[in-house]
């Protein structure tokens, strides 16, 4: 929520909409609850499981209070792959797909989530 913040006050953003599934859509409801509502024009949300298992709370709190570096991209292809496994089968090009668009390189090389 904070880097959301963040990314908006540092384009100076005075209004936007805001399109979000799972944990976006949970973060567009949480700017709306805070003084920035007045920024929001607009409101989309997608899947954010408004009931939750607390099984499926501490995994989520798990990977997202820390979130992990890789050394190199197939260790970051098989993080996702044991992570998001019980939300079905994709095929190793949908995984090599999921992982470039859920993670950034940085600058030393290593690879993030995002």
């Amino acid at each position: 929520m904070k880097q959301a913040v963040a990314l908006l006050e540092h384009f100076q953003v005075e209004r936007c909409g805001w399109i979000g599934t799972s944990m976006g859509g949970i973060m567009g409801m949480l700017l709306g609850a805070t003084s920035l509502q007045k920024h929001l024009v607009g409101f989309v949300i997608n899947d954010i499981g408004p009931e939750l298992t607390t099984g499926a709370i501490q995994r989520i709190a798990s990977y997202i209070s820390r979130p992990p570096t890789f050394n190199n991209f197939q260790e970051l292809k098989q993080y996702f792959q044991q992570v998001y496994q019980p939300f079905g089968w994709l095929s190793d090009q949908e995984w090599q797909e999921f992982a470039i668009s859920s993670a950034r390189r940085k600058d030393d090389g290593r690879w993030s989530v995002h």
